[in-house]
């Protein structure tokens, strides 16, 4: 579903600004620092609930000022419109969806699916096991339902045990939450392992038309041992989970690793391979939402021409134009975007945190 407005208040540099937007392509021009990324911080705040600049959302509410408000207005599939809304202020947080109060922050993130791409999207192949599980479980959130319910009940199981590690030294105690914990974890490993079959096929297709890289597999680790289960696992590690105060092996540990030849892919691809095969794992997670659910998912690409080369800035745009997802791009000069999006939507241009649409 595709914003078709967007309302800002005291956000960033950006003291105010109603925006009408294309649904299909959005080309926001402006010098470095003049609140390009802003906008898009704004966009995917509003859908994820968090920035993926700053840990300390108190940072987004422009200088000065003791409030941030953003709405959306989406509309659907039947042209059925609502609106989503978060204000931050000095007594917390508020979102609403549709006129009510958000009870569940799942129900407001499943409404605007949002992907990103921007200058550190490379850590999901640099930055370690916690940023590639994020990816995988963005996408398991949103095609399998029962996932996020799933994932809140292990949660819960795995805060339990882990107090009991560091408060109780009676065995008991901590095998108390066991049961639960593994029930759980494993309906997690399945559900993830669902996922990952289906997606495989639409990121080797992207990186067909994308990026050459013989040999290339993907391994999934599902955060224990492959050769035992998890609760003989958990057996085995009580020891040392004792000794550290918390729970070492489970699906909070799990990991899908890119590999060449056997190798982490990070060691073997060059710097411009590594935004191509990023690129090809967003884009295909956009593709297995849109078949799975018929949900075309927002993508944010923070300076498009410092990410890809003109090449590539077309293939990606091509792919998710035929996706019928709203893209967003930023950039310095509008020249370097490809023409097969630029006379498809609208253009902005952002100075000093005053925008103004400009085609």
């Amino acid at each position: 579903m595709p914003l078709s407005r967007l309302s800002l208040e005291h956000f960033r540099n950006i003291t105010a600004a109603e925006l009408e937007l294309s649904p299909r392509f959005n080309l926001i021009v402006g010098a470095n620092g003049s609140g390009k990324t802003s906008l898009l911080e704004a966009i995917y705040y509003l859908g994820r609930v968090r920035s993926f600049r700053t840990a300390r959302p108190k940072h987004l509410i422009q200088d000065g000022q003791t409030w941030f408000r953003l709405v959306g207005r989406i509309t659907g599939a039947d042209n059925a419109e609502q609106t989503l809304g978060i204000e931050r202020g000095p007594q917390g947080q508020t979102l609403r969806l549709a006129g009510r109060p958000v009870r569940q922050l799942a129900d407001l993130v499943r409404t605007l699916p949002i992907q990103l791409l921007h200058s550190d999207s490379h850590l999901i192949l640099e930055g370690g096991p916690r940023y590639r599980r994020r990816y995988l479980d963005w996408g398991v959130f949103h095609v399998e339902h029962g996932y996020h319910a799933t994932w809140q009940r292990y949660a819960k199981a795995l805060k339990q045990r882990n107090a009991a590690l560091r408060t109780s030294r009676n065995p008991r105690d901590v095998a108390a939450w066991s049961p639960a914990l593994v029930q759980a974890a494993e309906t997690l490993h399945s559900l993830r392992s669902e996922y990952i079959a289906m997606l495989l096929p639409y990121v080797q297709g992207n990186l067909a038309a994308l990026v050459d890289l013989p040999g290339l597999e993907f391994h999934y680790q599902p955060g224990w041992p492959e050769d035992t289960g998890l609760e003989t696992a958990l057996a085995e590690r009580y020891a040392t989970d004792l000794k550290r105060g918390f729970t070492q092996v489970g699906p909070h540990r799990a990991d899908l690793q890119p590999l060449i030849d056997g190798v982490p892919a990070i060691e073997r691809v060059s710097r411009g391979q590594q935004k191509q095969l990023v690129t090809a794992l967003l884009l295909a997670q956009a593709e297995l939402l849109m078949e799975k659910s018929r949900r075309p998912c927002l993508f944010l690409i923070d300076d498009l021409p410092a990410e890809l080369d003109h090449g590539h800035r077309e293939r990606v745009l091509e792919r998710l134009l035929a996706l019928q997802s709203q893209v967003y791009v930023t950039t310095t000069d509008a020249n370097a975007i490809p023409v097969v999006a630029g006379d498809s939507g609208k253009r902005f241009h952002v100075e000093q945190g005053r925008i103004a649409q400009t085609g």
